[in-house]
């Protein structure tokens, strides 16, 4: 169907076109255009009274052309002076091409010219008009306008989107007649005729019904291809591994705490996926502190047992370190034998590691993308765990689980991801939540305080270091700026090496090397630092269980999802944690309403939603490396209802006709086609 073809199979575009389009929408196909929507109107409509509208300011008239005034020299302009009903106008045009301006503006003839008016002298002048039209040609009309790029004008591209409309027309609905009345939507064709035909800028809002119906679309054809992917995955062979309870209850004994109730729950959904022929795909989610890396432990010992070697990633060398001194006595304690495998292990150790993975001398590995090395064999992988999932690509993990045959496996992530907002990330795969901390497990004691107070801070810093009390100090960025007023990490670690003294104070930030990164948290770790100033590199992967004291220094320029992972860097051992949520004076609302609600809970899936309901899906837990998808209609903050709508809507359809063959499944799946999904559903 044309509609799915690129834009170069419209009439009037070119090769030079076509480079330019491809600048703002690479591989840009027909439907994609009519996805690039407007961000503004100018109503067209002649104007009979100018003395209410602002200078600079658009107006349509019909008017009869007068008389030509050549320019008197090179920068003047060439104006043709003309008569509205009530005023003249003087239409100027530089550089003017005389031939042209004769054809279309032949003196005795009326136009309709249309245009920013300004006033110069006591006239009205309109230089070079947007619109000439012939008057019988003239209608009132509202021009959309859309976000533009280097060499294509508003009046290009509207031309081109207008051509594309003609091709809607043959587009058979894939929503039911009923379903739409109940939720006020038009058909698609309609919607998107009318966002780019409007009548006012309401149209092509978020809220409008033409919106709402496109979103809905979009959220639909999401689903339907998350359920099948779904589907295909559960469909793969996989190793079946039978639950050794024996090496279970050992290891379980083994632990200085009792499991919480949510952590065995989790337990038994990973122990009988494991037992079936195919293959697990599952995400353990939990709040900071909740105990997940022990409930994978456990995943990793019965694969183990099962004959299987196991490699857990996680995003940083120091992550990856601290798992494996906290993992390795519980698997000395069986007899597994357990290594460390990151980037900065080399020469002869290196090769023995990869030596002995190879051999299956070694069951469990734990490192860091390191383990995506093509050096790296293993002899019978069998799981495979990743930490903090989303910062690593969906390629890289594919390229680690296929290091084995029919591998299980496991991802975790302590970001809080709103219920709901799973839907749009991890449809496709088995989700459990641990949402219980371990008993005795204190939460972290919030305070939002004003910078005013920063010398009563720096006094009660002075005290925790006497108490040998290990503090992070977190600033957003790394130098300062013309365009903020933020502090600097590093003009603050300045200033408190002359109030702390330097031996206790530890710097991090994004644009150090990873060693010198990794170097300064085993400092901080072993308590030589005592005094860690960051940026957000901490937010995640850093585990110092003795650490007591997070102050986040302009806590009201971050979202809330951020300020949670922070905060959960405190308060991970026995001791009562403590985080100081720092503000300046001119806080705005938005602002304020973020730091109650981390005063006033330590729930991260309340923030989640919270955070999504302030700020919307585009900040969301930083969802850029999230996993999120970038929507062409969608907005999660504004359309977030039709999300649960839209999977039951699917789940619905797929249970009637689960190969889409009937009229309404062979018209979704075109929909799937134009939203990009049936590429992600044959790679899935």
């Amino acid at each position: 169907m044309r509609i799915l073809k690129p834009i170069n199979s419209l009439s009037g575009v070119g090769s030079k076109l076509l480079s330019y389009f491809d600048k703002m929408l690479p591989n840009i196909r027909v439907i994609d255009l009519l996805f690039h929507l407007p961000i503004n109107v100018v109503n067209r409509h002649l104007t009979e009274d100018i003395s209410n509208i602002p200078d600079n300011s658009v107006i349509t008239a019909k008017v009869d052309i007068l008389k030509y005034n050549p320019p008197y020299n090179r920068k003047s302009p060439f104006s043709i002076i003309s008569q509205s009903k009530f005023y003249k106008i003087s239409l100027d045009f530089f550089h003017a091409n005389k031939d042209y301006l004769a054809q279309n503006f032949p003196i005795g003839s009326s136009r309709v010219v249309s245009g920013k008016y300004r006033l110069y002298n006591g006239k009205i002048h309109i230089t070079h008009p947007d619109h000439v039209f012939k008057p019988e040609e003239f209608k009132n009309f509202i021009e959309p306008i859309y976000p533009l790029t280097k060499g294509i004008t508003n009046k290009i591209l509207t031309k081109v989107i207008l051509q594309s409309l003609e091709l809607v027309e043959n587009i058979d609905e894939w929503q039911d007649e009923l379903f739409l009345k109940k939720q006020n939507f038009l058909s698609f064709k309609q919607s998107i005729i009318s966002i780019h035909k409007p009548s006012s800028e309401k149209d092509f809002r978020d809220d409008s019904q033409y919106i709402r119906r496109l979103a809905y679309d979009e959220f639909f054809a999401m689903q339907i291809a998350l359920q099948l992917i779904r589907k295909k995955n559960g469909n793969i062979s996989g190793n079946i591994i039978s639950t050794d309870t024996m090496s279970i209850d050992a290891f379980v004994k083994n632990l200085p705490f009792k499991l919480t109730g949510s952590q065995n729950k989790v337990i038994e959904e990973i122990l009988h996926d494991q037992s079936l022929p195919k293959r697990m795909t599952r995400l353990i989610q939990g709040d900071v502190g909740c105990g997940k890396t022990i409930v994978a432990a456990i995943a990793m010992l019965n694969a183990v047992k099962s004959g299987y070697q196991v490699a857990l990633m996680a995003p940083t060398s120091i992550l990856a370190k601290q798992h494996f001194e906290s993992l390795r006595p519980y698997f000395d304690a069986l007899n597994i034998s357990v290594t460390l495998f990151t980037g900065d292990i080399k020469g002869r150790k290196r090769k023995d590691i990869v030596s002995k993975i190879s051999d299956n001398q070694i069951q469990v590995v734990i490192g860091t993308h390191a383990l995506f090395y093509d050096t790296i064999n293993f002899h019978n992988l069998g799981l495979v765990v990743i930490d903090e999932q989303h910062r690593f690509g969906v390629k890289q993990r594919v390229k680690l689980v296929e290091k084995g045959y029919q591998c299980d496996f496991l991802l975790m992530s302590a970001t809080p991801i709103p219920r709901t907002l799973t839907l749009t990330m991890y449809g496709d795969m088995d989700s459990s939540i641990i949402d219980e901390k371990p008993e005795g497990r204190k939460p972290v004691d919030t305070r939002v305080i004003s910078l005013n107070k920063f010398q009563d801070i720096v006094q009660a810093i002075k005290r925790a270091l006497d108490n040998n009390e290990k503090i992070y100090w977190v600033c957003p960025l790394v130098n300062e700026s013309d365009m903020s007023d933020l502090s600097a990490v590093k003009e603050r670690y300045d200033e408190f090496q002359k109030i702390f003294g330097s031996d206790i104070i530890a710097i991090v930030h994004g644009q150090m090397p990873q060693e010198e990164k990794d170097e300064a948290l085993i400092q901080f770790y072993n308590g030589k630092k005592r005094l860690l100033l960051a940026t957000t590199v901490i937010e995640v992967g850093v585990n110092v269980p003795d650490a007591t004291i997070m102050i986040i220094e302009h806590a009201n320029k971050f979202g809330l999802a951020q300020l949670h992972q922070l905060r959960g860097r405190v308060g991970r051992g026995n001791k009562q944690g403590v985080c100081l949520l720092l503000y300046n004076n001119e806080i705005s609302a938005t602002s304020l309403e973020r730091l109650k609600v981390m005063h006033d809970t330590n729930d991260g899936f309340v923030i989640a939603e919270k955070d999504l309901q302030i700020r919307g899906g585009g900040e969301v837990m930083g969802v850029r490396q999230s996993g999120i998808p970038n929507f062409k209609i969608a907005n999660l903050k504004e359309h977030y209802d039709l999300l649960k709508t839209s999977s039951a809507d699917a789940k619905l359809l797929l249970n009637n006709d689960p190969d889409l063959v009937s009229k309404r499944g062979m018209a979704v799946r075109f929909l799937l086609k134009i939203f990009d999904y049936e590429e992600k559903l044959i790679s899935g």
